[in-house]
């Protein structure tokens, strides 16, 4: 993670100096005396100048030819920044006036940047920078992974007052060997892009001074500061803008940049994961060019530019559902061609998302949340429809529904609930047709169904209740709320009842949608059928797997209906 330290960075200040047969050179820059490094840690070359940016010119030839270092795969001797331009650079800025800046194909140095200090070994390359107040410090030893070179950046406010906006900006043009100016390129991360990470692209040609807008995107690699995978083949590189935000006198603050190769791109991703790198592009080279190449496995050499010790954003809160209809009555009416008209009739909805306020206990079952999150009810008087042409006609003094709905989630998005109660009826329903002898009479009549998910559970139950109903032909409607319930009332001709019906009519991979009704009504002449759910209620959870399929029957021994006896 990003940290910010008071009293400065580490400095290495060696003298001029031979130990064990390895020299260790410090060179001031000015324009007549530039310093510069080869390192190598066996696996990984650079090239690291003076200013602490890549490409040294007077190195080995390279699979494709120069003998300028930047990043070179040792195994291969394949370059991957120095053939072209030697596009690679680093930049500071901060009170979005002052900037210093190193990039060979450009200034270098460039701004503010001066007083330069490199000390390298045979490995390792330290050089410190000044930016005006800022002190940079760039820092190349070998990671803890063979195919990575760790850069560890620290930028430390030697003023006397504090800085604002201070900006770091890396950029780079990958020229990938053996298909140099023709590569496939990717910039991945692990998770949410880092918090300080503001602006990336592939254009590697961009100006390294931060208080310069980069250029636009070169290959077909989607939106700026969006992750891509294998854009190209293009010649075309990496950018990444960095915003830390201010800096006390005397504070510091460090992060890694990394530098490396691999012999394919498992392997790179494996070395990435190996020092926690956040985000990072690779370059690969181009099939098409030379069969030895591919942008899928990433052989014979994946180069890879990365970042660390940037601070992880707070995890976004899942969205976490609930949601509940009910109607007093709902008709399906379909024709021969499939065709659905549906009507609802005293219709209640509410629906809430989990926010990170704690989560309580389910309220007891068939019991309405409270608090809820959201509540809703509904309620019509004198209903009547004529359906199927007059073949079918339903009537009712009252119709009700009632929906509340409860979302819950803890503070670290480990826990919910989500809670859905619905309610539907009528009062004195009435039902006749020439295909029913008589009418069929309901005084009172109502479903009601309670849900709940959480990350482990989700179950749900149902109850109805009812009040005398009309007598007719049996079976009797007397043992509509009394399971195994479920029952279909036979009537002779196109008229049937199902009283109750529920079932599970959407499941997975976490949300969950019972659904159910008192009674069911489906009717049918020639080739038109309507359906009619009297006391209809859909709920639906965010949770875990339900351990039965169907809700769970819940014996009433009170009355639920005003009308109830």
């Amino acid at each position: 993670m990003l940290t910010r330290k008071r009293g400065g960075s580490r400095l290495l200040l060696a003298l001029l100096a031979t130990v064990a047969g390895v020299a260790i050179i410090i060179v001031g820059v000015g324009e007549e005396a530039r310093g510069q490094a080869i390192i190598n840690n066996g696996v990984v070359e650079l090239g690291v100048v003076a200013e602490g940016a890549l490409n040294v010119a007077g190195g080995p030839a390279s699979c494709g030819g120069t003998t300028t270092v930047g990043l070179r795969f040792m195994p291969t001797n394949c370059e991957s920044t120095a053939p072209g331009c030697l596009c690679e650079g680093w930049g500071v800025a901060y009170d979005g006036s002052v900037s210093g800046h190193c990039n060979q194909s450009a200034a270098c140095p460039g701004g503010s940047l001066a007083g330069c200090v490199q000390a390298s070994t045979a490995s390792t390359s330290n050089v410190v920078c000044t930016v005006g107040a800022l002190q940079v410090e760039h820092d190349y030893v070998p990671s803890a992974a063979p195919e990575l070179y760790q850069v560890d950046v620290t930028i430390t406010n030697t003023g006397a007052v504090p800085v604002s906006d201070v900006l770091y900006r890396r950029v780079m043009d990958w020229d990938v060997e053996p298909t140099a100016f023709s590569e496939f390129v990717t910039i991945d991360g692990v998770g949410a892009v880092p918090t300080e990470l503001v602006f990336f692209n592939d254009n590697g040609f961009s100006s390294a001074d931060p208080l310069v807008a980069p250029s636009p995107m070169i290959g077909a690699c989607g939106a700026p500061t969006t992750y891509f995978v294998d854009c190209g083949p293009a010649d075309h590189g990496a950018l990444f803008d960095f915003d830390f935000g201010g800096l006390a006198p005397g504070a510091s603050l460090d992060f890694q940049v990394f530098y490396g190769a691999a012999k394919d791109e498992s392997t790179a991703l494996s070395a990435l994961s190996t020092v926690g790198a956040q985000v990072w592009s690779l370059g690969q080279c181009n099939n098409a060019i030379d069969v030895s190449c591919s942008e899928i496995t990433g052989s014979p050499n994946t180069f890879i530019f990365g970042f660390g010790g940037l601070t992880v954003p707070p995890p976004k809160p899942p969205v976490i559902p609930v949601s509940c209809e009910a109607h007093g009555i709902r008709i399906v009416e379909q024709d021969s061609l499939g065709n659905n008209v549906v009507s609802t009739y005293a219709t209640s909805t509410a629906s809430a998302t989990a926010s990170p306020t704690g989560v309580s206990s389910p309220s007891p079952i068939l019991t309405p949340p409270s608090p809820s999150s959201a509540h809703a009810d509904a309620a019509e008087h004198g209903f009547a429809a004529s359906l199927l042409g007059g073949q079918l006609a339903v009537s009712a003094k009252t119709i009700f529904s009632q929906c509340d709905v409860l979302a819950e989630m803890n503070g670290n998005f480990t826990d919910w609930l989500t809670e859905a109660y619905g309610r539907a009826g009528i009062e004195d329903l009435h039902v006749s047709s020439p295909f029913i002898a008589g009418s069929f009479d309901v005084e009172a009549l109502d479903f009601e169904m309670d849900a709940y998910g959480t990350p482990t559970a989700t179950d749900a139950w149902w109850a109805c209740d009812l009040a005398e109903a009309g007598a007719f032909a049996p079976p009797s409607i007397a043992a509509v709320c009394i399971p195994p319930a479920f029952i279909s009332i036979g009537l002779a001709g196109p008229v049937q009842i199902q009283a109750p019906r529920v079932e599970l009519v959407a499941g997975g991979p976490s949300q969950w949608t019972y659904e159910g009704s008192a009674l069911r009504i489906t009717a049918t002449t020639g080739t038109d059928t309507v359906v009619i759910d009297v006391g209809f209620v859909r709920v639906t959870v965010t949770g875990a797997a339900p351990s039965s399929p169907f809700p769970t029957y819940v014996p009433n021994t009170g009355c639920l209906t005003s009308l109830c006896t």
